[in-house]
Protein backbone atom coordinates (compact mmCIF):
# COMPACT_ATOMS: atom_id res chain seq x y z
CA UNK A 1 0.00 0.00 0.00
CA UNK A 2 1.34 3.42 -0.93
CA UNK A 3 1.22 6.30 1.53
CA UNK A 4 1.51 9.96 0.65
CA UNK A 5 3.46 10.56 3.84
CA UNK A 6 7.24 10.48 3.62
CA UNK A 7 9.09 7.73 5.48
CA UNK A 8 10.78 10.22 7.82
CA UNK A 9 10.06 10.55 11.53
CA UNK A 10 7.59 13.24 12.53
CA UNK A 11 10.33 15.23 14.26
CA UNK A 12 12.07 15.68 10.90
CA UNK A 13 8.97 16.70 8.92
CA UNK A 14 9.03 20.26 7.60
CA UNK A 15 7.14 22.73 9.74
CA UNK A 16 4.05 24.27 8.17
CA UNK A 17 4.32 28.04 7.84
CA UNK A 18 1.42 29.95 9.36
CA UNK A 19 0.16 32.74 7.16
CA UNK A 20 -0.99 35.94 8.76
CA UNK A 21 -3.00 37.40 5.91
CA UNK A 22 -6.14 39.40 6.42
CA UNK A 23 -9.05 38.38 4.20
CA UNK A 24 -10.14 40.99 1.67
CA UNK A 25 -13.81 40.25 2.36
CA UNK A 26 -15.98 37.88 4.36
CA UNK A 27 -19.48 36.59 3.67
CA UNK A 28 -22.49 37.11 5.92
CA UNK A 29 -23.76 33.59 6.58
CA UNK A 30 -27.12 32.40 7.86
CA UNK A 31 -27.80 30.64 11.14
CA UNK A 32 -31.10 29.18 12.25
CA UNK A 33 -32.30 29.13 15.85
CA UNK A 34 -32.40 25.49 16.96
CA UNK A 35 -35.15 24.46 19.31
CA UNK A 36 -37.09 27.66 18.90
CA UNK A 37 -40.73 28.04 19.74
CA UNK A 38 -41.73 27.56 16.10
CA UNK A 39 -42.31 31.22 15.33
CA UNK A 40 -38.71 32.00 14.34
CA UNK A 41 -37.47 28.57 13.20
CA UNK A 42 -37.39 29.47 9.50
CA UNK A 43 -35.95 32.99 9.80
CA UNK A 44 -32.24 33.14 8.89
CA UNK A 45 -30.10 34.95 11.46
CA UNK A 46 -27.17 36.90 9.92
CA UNK A 47 -23.77 35.69 11.16
CA UNK A 48 -20.20 36.87 10.49
CA UNK A 49 -17.21 34.72 11.50
CA UNK A 50 -13.77 36.26 11.86
CA UNK A 51 -10.69 34.20 12.68
CA UNK A 52 -7.01 34.14 11.94
CA UNK A 53 -3.64 35.24 13.23
CA UNK A 54 -4.05 38.56 11.41
CA UNK A 55 -6.45 39.55 14.19
CA UNK A 56 -3.62 39.43 16.73
CA UNK A 57 -1.66 41.93 14.62
CA UNK A 58 -4.69 44.21 14.73
CA UNK A 59 -4.70 44.07 18.56
CA UNK A 60 -7.49 41.50 18.87
CA UNK A 61 -5.94 39.02 21.27
CA UNK A 62 -7.82 36.02 22.63
CA UNK A 63 -10.11 37.19 25.44
CA UNK A 64 -10.18 40.85 24.34
CA UNK A 65 -13.48 42.66 24.73
CA UNK A 66 -14.79 44.43 21.65
CA UNK A 67 -17.09 47.41 21.37
CA UNK A 68 -19.53 47.11 18.45
CA UNK A 69 -20.81 50.21 16.70
CA UNK A 70 -23.15 50.33 13.74
CA UNK A 71 -21.92 52.81 11.16
CA UNK A 72 -23.55 53.63 7.82
CA UNK A 73 -23.02 50.56 5.66
CA UNK A 74 -21.08 48.54 8.19
CA UNK A 75 -19.98 47.54 11.67
CA UNK A 76 -17.00 48.98 13.52
CA UNK A 77 -15.17 46.80 16.06
CA UNK A 78 -12.97 48.54 18.61
CA UNK A 79 -10.88 46.87 21.32
CA UNK A 80 -11.94 48.09 24.75
CA UNK A 81 -9.05 48.89 27.09
CA UNK A 82 -8.63 46.48 29.98
CA UNK A 83 -9.63 47.90 33.37
CA UNK A 84 -6.78 48.69 35.74
CA UNK A 85 -6.56 45.67 38.09
CA UNK A 86 -4.91 47.79 40.81
CA UNK A 87 -8.11 49.77 41.39
CA UNK A 88 -10.81 47.51 42.86
CA UNK A 89 -14.44 48.41 42.30
CA UNK A 90 -16.13 49.38 45.56
CA UNK A 91 -19.81 48.72 45.90
CA UNK A 92 -21.91 51.43 47.48
CA UNK A 93 -23.56 50.52 50.73
CA UNK A 94 -27.30 50.05 50.39
CA UNK A 95 -29.80 51.77 52.66
CA UNK A 96 -30.59 48.50 54.49
CA UNK A 97 -26.90 47.98 55.29
CA UNK A 98 -26.63 51.59 56.51
CA UNK A 99 -29.69 51.15 58.74
CA UNK A 100 -28.26 47.91 60.20
CA UNK A 101 -24.96 49.62 61.04
CA UNK A 102 -26.76 52.57 62.63
CA UNK A 103 -28.82 50.18 64.80
CA UNK A 104 -25.58 48.52 65.92
CA UNK A 105 -24.16 51.93 66.87
CA UNK A 106 -21.55 52.06 64.13
CA UNK A 107 -21.05 54.97 61.73
CA UNK A 108 -21.47 53.93 58.08
CA UNK A 109 -18.74 55.11 55.72
CA UNK A 110 -19.97 57.57 53.04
Amino acid sequence: MHSSRPETPSSELPKRKLHVTQPARVRVEALYHPGGNGEYDDIPIPCVKLRGLWMRRAGLDVGARLKLELIPGGIQLTVEPEPDPAIPKVRQMGRLQKARLERQGQQPNP
